[in-house]
């Protein structure tokens, strides 16, 4: 299941996915988000981290 966010006065479209019902070897994943790491801006430990190229890109 895909979602978008508002955030800043702007919609980032299909920009977090989750599984709603997972296969039993998902199961671990029940209930958390996924942001498309190709579409945020991610830190680590202070770090600003390069954003892949995909085809989510």
């Amino acid at each position: 299941s895909y979602h978008s966010v508002q955030a800043g006065g702007e919609t980032r479209e299909a920009i977090v996915w989750y599984y709603p019902n997972p296969i039993p070897a998902a199961a671990d994943i029940e209930g958390h988000l996924c942001f498309f790491n190709e579409k945020v801006a991610l830190e680590v430990d202070g770090e600003v981290q390069q954003r892949p190229q995909t085809q989510w890109s």
